[in-house]
């Protein structure tokens, strides 16, 4: 595993990568939070599916200059909107930019921690119809909502000196990473959400 991970350091620095970003759910934890985790028990066990290559990989990123970020649609905002807003309160679950420094509070060093630009971001929670032909006449409006191209602009202007080429994304959606690709005009990857982010994802993507 050591000796992939110095392999995948080099890969990225030889692309010309400056910042690594991953998707929470399905990425960097083999499993979806799905806007509803308890605090306790479900906590802790969906922390114990951050994925090996996410812990290996995360501190030499940091020990070699990489600059680290994390872009979920956890939302804080959804304890307001979500559906089950009246069930799902601050005091009973987590969600959102706490459920992420959860995370890499549990696996990382206090520098590499607050290293992490972290962004948690779902535009459905901010985003309020209020008839139904409005909502039929935006269908590319909710396409994008779908994306995390909101997500990007804020990590591109809070890494100011890290042009679009020099950042490489995990997803585990399709549609996102195309998106990214396309529009956002970033290294987009999508991983295998059976099995969140592996080394692999580096090594077979990414061209010696």
């Amino acid at each position: 595993m050591a000796y992939v991970a110095e392999q995948c350091i080099r890969l990225l620095k030889k692309k010309g990568i400056k910042l690594v970003v991953f998707d929470m759910d399905l990425t960097a934890v083999s499993k979806h939070s799905r806007g509803r985790l308890e605090r306790g028990t479900q906590l802790d066990d969906f922390l114990s599916f951050a994925t090996v290559a996410f812990k290996t990989l995360v501190p030499e990123l940091f020990k070699h200059g990489f600059y680290l970020a994390i872009a979920t649609h956890s939302d804080e905002a959804e304890f307001v909107t979500g559906r089950q807003a009246s069930m799902i309160t601050p005091d009973t679950h987590i969600l959102g930019k706490e459920l992420a420094s959860k995370l890499i509070e549990k696996y990382f060093t206090n520098d590499i921690v607050s290293s992490f630009f972290i962004v948690a971001y779902n535009p459905r929670a901010h985003h309020h119809r209020q008839e139904e032909e409005q909502q039929q006449e935006n269908n590319e409006e909710e396409h994008i909502n779908k994306m995390k191209r909101y997500h990007f602009r804020l990590i591109k202007n809070h890494f100011s000196d890290v042009e679009s080429k020099e950042i490489i994304f995990f997803d585990d959606t399709e549609e996102i990473v195309r998106d990214c690709n396309e529009f956002c005009n970033i290294n987009a990857f999508q991983v295998d959400p059976n099995f969140g982010f592996r080394l692999e994802d580096i090594t077979k993507n990414i061209l010696p």
